[in-house]
């Protein structure tokens, strides 16, 4: 009798062991991000960032699979997919993430640029909007730029919108930055987010009105990269910057830089450089949501 009860407490026992690693065993949480090629539109690299997984099944929507852990998937035709990731942990724990993608493909290069008919562009809000640096190599070692902290709030209100006919919207939703390249410490608005008038944007007997908000016209040349925004007062990035240095109160006719652009979960990426020369080399970063519900709050 005594040897009957041993074994059913050592049972007991070891059960109990069992129960207990089974709940402490991590959680398996699917999750995945995904950029689409620079070069290639109907490529995506897609990207596991899952939890807890030993073991990874992904239906890229069209019927392939794969069972990479980061794969790299080339779809034959443009078009809206569901992709889905199942990952496997011990135990038999799984988890799914699906995420909706959309591949325009090379039916337009420049529709990254402006979508269908039209995209808007507003400064990047969960980094450094801006950095400032001697060259591409070192592009933030001159300043890392400003985040979105309230300092420069109005700022990140502003829109840069591009349509597919060839115009260039800039709409200021009537605030502006004193930027110390062009105000005076002197001047009330100096370093400050302010209203613009007809009086505060005068400098040196200048007339910036024409930065405000505005309509002008632009020529993308996806080859390189290059876009030219064409009007006096057209800008982006920084008003004062132009053409091939820093023209400051001078505007020119046309204003040129280079632009690069990453095709993210829920949204894009474009980044503005001015190359300078000796008086440096600018980054913008900025972003269009494919749901602006999505974009970060603003601090302000």
């Amino acid at each position: 009798m005594m040897r009957h009860i041993i074994i059913i407490f050592l049972s007991c026992i070891i059960i109990s062991c069992n129960d207990e690693n089974k709940d402490t065993e991590p959680r398996v949480i699917a999750d995945f991000g995904y950029e689409i090629d620079n070069l290639d539109y109907l490529t995506v690299h897609f990207t596991s960032l899952s939890e807890n997984a030993t073991g990874f099944s992904w239906d890229f929507g069209n019927g392939e699979r794969s069972n990479l852990e980061n794969p790299t998937y080339t779809y034959a035709d443009a078009g809206t997919y569901d992709v889905t990731l199942t990952v496997y942990g011990t135990k038999g724990m799984e988890d799914t993430k699906t995420r909706n993608i959309t591949l325009y493909g090379y039916t337009d290069p420049n529709r990254i640029l402006y979508g269908k008919q039209s995209k808007t562009w507003k400064l990047y809000r969960e980094g450094s909007a801006v950095t400032l640096g001697p060259d591409p190599s070192h592009p933030d070692s001159w300043w890392e730029g400003f985040y979105n902290d309230g300092s420069r709030s109005c700022l990140y209100k502003h829109e840069f919108i591009f349509n597919k006919d060839g115009t260039f919207e800039f709409v200021d939703h009537n605030v502006f930055w004193g930027d110390s390249q062009i105000w005076p410490p002197e001047n009330p608005v100096y370093e400050s987010c302010f209203e613009p008038s007809a009086d505060n944007m005068v400098v040196d007997d200048v007339d910036l009105t024409l930065w405000l908000s505005s309509v002008h016209n632009f020529d993308f040349f996806s080859c390189n990269g290059t876009i030219l925004l064409i009007g006096k007062g057209a800008w982006i990035g920084f008003p004062f910057l132009g053409t091939s240095s820093n023209h400051g109160t001078n505007l020119p006719d046309s204003v040129a830089f280079i632009v690069s652009f990453e095709q993210l979960s829920s949204f894009d990426l474009m980044t503005v450089n001015f190359d300078h020369g000796e008086n440096g080399f600018w980054t913008f970063r900025y972003v269009s949501y494919k749901d602006w519900q999505d974009e970060p709050l603003l601090i302000e």
